[in-house]
């Protein structure tokens, strides 16, 4: 990664990596992973959200030793929140679906 892409990473207050783990990073892409959370430690937030549990990391990553030295990084100030339930995509998903179902379902012309 060049020097202005790093500091581009590393200059906002917050950096939020949405999804990690969503896929398998390829050498390259473990590589500027690794840059921009190394290059943003002790100087910038970083939240990260993940389908995948830490414990995950080390085969999504395909490297358990920069795994290991990211999660390091991420946890040494940090906190883990864990949320366990639908998301907020699927919430909505599910109250368009149940409204769409009670309108279908609805009888027609109103009460006799």
């Amino acid at each position: 990664m060049s020097e202005p892409h790093r500091r581009f990473f590393a200059q906002p207050t917050l950096l939020v990596i949405d999804e990690f783990g969503y896929r398998k990073l390829d050498e390259s892409g473990r590589s500027l992973l690794f840059e921009v959370v190394n290059a943003r430690y002790l100087k910038g937030s970083i939240i990260t959200t993940s389908h995948v549990g830490i414990a995950e990391w080390a085969e999504r990553l395909g490297d358990p030793m920069l795994a290991a030295a990211l999660v390091d990084r991420l946890l040494h100030c940090g906190v883990i929140v864990a949320i366990d339930g639908p998301s907020y995509r699927m919430r909505a998903h599910q109250a368009r679906a149940d409204a769409l179902r009670q309108a279908v379902t609805a009888p027609v012309g109103g009460p006799r």
